[in-house]
Order: C-alpha cells, then structure tokens, then sequence
C-alpha cells in the first residue's frame, strides 16, 4: 500500500533533528506519527465489530477493558493459536504494518471519528433501519415496500441545494458512505412525516439538532445546556422503536381472528386526526423588505400608474446564475426567521437608464403560515404569496437592496403518495407549502430558529 511506502521511507531516515523553535532556541525534535482516522480495522488487523483500542468484548463494550498496545498483540500472536485470537481476542493474527516503527504504536495512533460513528452508526445503522422495521411490522412486508418507495419518490423530489448531493434513486442504495448519511439525515426527517408516528419525527429531529449543536465551532454554557436537552428528548421519543404501539395496543383490542387486518383499520383510524393536521405546506432564504429602484422614495409602487412610470427603449439583461452573499437579516430587532422574509429568485437581470445601470431580481414572495415553527419538526413552513385576484405577488428590487442567504425549501409532503416521474426541479412549482429547512448547512441551521 502507498501509505505503507511513505512511512517506510519517513521512519528509516534519520528520526530527529536540531531545529530552532519559535521561542528562539534550539531543540532536538524527535518525529513520529499523529492521530489516524480511517482504514482502523485495516490498519490495526482488528476483526470486524472489535474495538482497536481496547479488549473489550464486542458484544459487551460497556463491561470496559484495558486498552490495547503493541507488546501485548506481539505476546498474543506468538502465544496463541488463529481461532482464538480471532475469536476471543477479535485479531486477525498479523501485526501492524507500524510495529516495528519507534513511536508509532498503530492503537495509540487511531483516533475515533465519534460524529463519523454518530452519524453513520445512530441514523443510518439505526433509525432508519428502525422505521424500515416498524412500517414492515405494522403494514406487511407488501404494503411497507409501497411506503417505503414512496419515502423514495419524496427524497428524489427534495429541491436542489448548493452543497446537497441528489438522490435520484431514494435511500435506497447498497454503498453508505459517511457523506451520503450527512446529506441524507438533512432531509429524511422531512419525507418520513405522514407515514410513521410523531414520535419518531421527535427522534429523527433530536438527533439532528443534537449534531448541529456539537458541531459549532464554539461551545458555550447555553450551548451545552441545548445538546443536553437534545439528548434527553432523544432518549425520550426513541423509546416509541421499543414499544411501538400501534402494534401492541391494536393487537390487544383485536379478536386475535385476522389481527393484521383488524390492526391495520385500527391504525388508521389513529392516524386520520394526525394525517388531518398535517394536510398542509411548508421553506428558507432570508430577504430584505421589498424595496423599488429608488429607496428615499415613500410611496408604494403598487400606487403608482403604470403610465407615470419611465418608458425603457432598451434591452434587459438577463443573468442565469449569480454570486450572492448574506448581509444581515431583514429584520434586525426579529431574532431568526421572524426577522427574515422568503422569496423565490426567478431571475437575475439589468438595464441601463439615464446612463446609469440597475441591476435587478424578479422575485415572488412567500409567506409564513404560522408566527412559529412547526412542533414536531422545528420548521418554519411557508407558502406562495398571491394578490387577492389569485395573481402571483411579484416584485422587482434592486439588487443591492437583496440581503439574503440562501434557502431549501422542501415540500410538505402529508400523508399522501406523490408521482414517480416527479423531478426534484418539480418540486417548487409542484406543490403549495414547503418547509424551510434549517439542516441544509451550518448557516442556515445558525439562523433559521
């Protein structure tokens, strides 16, 4: 292997030299390796779901044990046959590639990546695998296929966003990487609702705000306090996983004659008031007031006649894509999303007027359907803004008048199965309500509250 290579040749050179140190002496520096990520099982010969740092059990990691070196594997390989190290021990009965390097003991040089194994280990490994389980237990192998197909359509159909792969195929990929849970855990709380119980949206929203909040570049008292609630309401809602009961309740109040049929009227007569609250939409970007090109100017320029306005003989200059950066809120005595207002950018354009130019957006507004965010997912949910006569509340403003950061709106699914053939660049012209998704990177989850 390369890496093997390289350290080859870095360990057999000299291993110290006399360099001068910030502080103006001179110090004899002794070089080794630092902290190691990935590859660890490779890198260590460490059986699959044994730790590399220590010799705990791996079916019971809590019962500790001491952690691991190097002369202990060396007294273990040459003292013990195969099937027990493999088996009692979890090696594979090779020592490390590094034993031999000074100061390069390979289990002291692993690091654990715990938002790595956080995310990966508790959404993918098990809260997804989890409602896969309940929908199967609930509604049948057949009918949980539908489901969760459907749950595949909505992740496809999730909007475009800078720096958010697409999924066109769902969830449902054979390869996980660490990337492809990071990207995925910031839109499957959404495209789950409708189809699970409350409760699980609670356990899929703790989790995430639990990994927004430890990955702030400053943690404070406050900050702290915030994880600590995270992890009680998701010790709190992931309880539902253990005691489902729309399976035991509706299995107790059966005949025990076709239960699963008995059970699966019983369900929906559960869910009708929870479907029924759920039936309508909700998304981000934060903006400035709407302002026209000439802001000292009071008057409202839905006031004004069309025929008192300026006649432009020239061109308009239409930009597809453009550069923006976020100012400041639109409004700055409103904390989070009740200082900001949402639009959808149609275009970009300009003219030249009196030999001057005004760069310009067309956008059409929308509006908060609450004064809060929803309570079981924390959004703020939004929807089209239309003039009284159904037309489209659509403004044009300057451009350096547009303070704004950047959104993703994603639909408010409900209960309801959408079309297979529906595109993610569909979405936004598709459905009415959307969520303002405050997951879709650190900036927005810092903002949108």
């Amino acid at each position: 292997m390369w890496y093997k290579h390289v350290l080859e040749a870095f360990f057999f050179e000299p291993l110290y030299e006399v360099v001068c140190c910030g502080d103006g002496h001179f110090q004899c520096v002794i070089y080794s390796l630092g902290p190691y990520i990935v590859e660890q099982l490779m890198l260590s010969y460490v059986v699959k779901h044994w730790c590399p740092k220590c010799i705990a059990v791996h079916t019971d990691l809590d019962s500790g044990g001491i952690y691991c070196h190097c002369e202990h594997t060396d007294f273990l390989i040459d003292e013990l046959h195969m099937d027990i190290l493999w088996d009692e021990y979890g090696l594979i009965g090779n020592l490390p590639f590094t034993n031999d390097f000074p100061q390069a003991d390979i289990h002291e040089l692993l690091s654990f990546d715990l938002l790595h194994q956080l995310i990966k280990g508790a959404f993918k490994d098990h809260l997804v695998d989890w409602v896969t389980k309940y929908l199967k237990a609930v509604h049948g192998t057949k009918w949980s296929e539908e489901i969760m197909s459907d749950i595949d359509c909505r992740v496809a159909a999730v909007a475009s966003f800078s720096g958010l792969q697409q999924f066109p195929q769902g969830h449902d990929f054979k390869q996980w990487t660490g990337n492809d849970s990071k990207v995925l855990m910031k839109v499957f709380l959404l495209v789950i609702g409708g189809h699970v119980p409350q409760d699980m949206v609670h356990t899929f929203c703790a989790l995430l705000e639990f990994c927004y909040l430890v990955w702030c570049n400053i943690i404070t008292r406050d900050t702290l306090n915030k994880i600590q609630d995270a992890l009680y309401c998701f010790h709190h809602y992931c309880k539902i996983f253990d005691h489902i009961k729309v399976v035991k309740e509706p299995w107790q109040w059966s005949s025990r004659h076709n239960a699963l049929d008995q059970m699966l009227v019983t369900n929906q007569c559960l869910d009708k008031p929870i479907a029924s609250c759920m039936d309508f939409d909700v998304a981000l970007a934060a903006l400035s007031k709407s302002v026209n090109l000439n802001p000292d100017d009071a008057h409202n320029p839905e006031d004004i006649p069309a025929t008192s306005l300026p006649w432009h003989p020239g061109k308009l200059h239409v930009f597809n894509s453009a550069a923006v950066m976020f100012y400041t809120p639109s409004d700055p005595n409103a904390e989070g999303m009740r200082g900001l207002k949402v639009v959808r950018v149609i275009c970009f354009f300009s003219f030249n007027h009196n030999w001057d130019m005004y760069p310009c957006t067309l956008i059409h507004w929308f509006e908060k359907i609450s004064d809060d965010p929803d309570e079981n997912t924390g959004m703020w949910m939004v929807t089209p803004s239309f003039h009284k006569d159904g037309s489209k509340n659509i403004v044009v403003i300057h451009i350096e008048m547009f303070f704004f950061h950047a959104a993703h709106l994603i639909p408010i699914y409900g209960s309801k199965y959408i079309p297979h053939t529906l595109k993610f660049y569909h979405s936004l012209d598709t459905f009415h309500s959307f969520y303002v998704n405050k997951y879709a990177d650190y900036h927005a989850f810092k903002i949108v509250f």
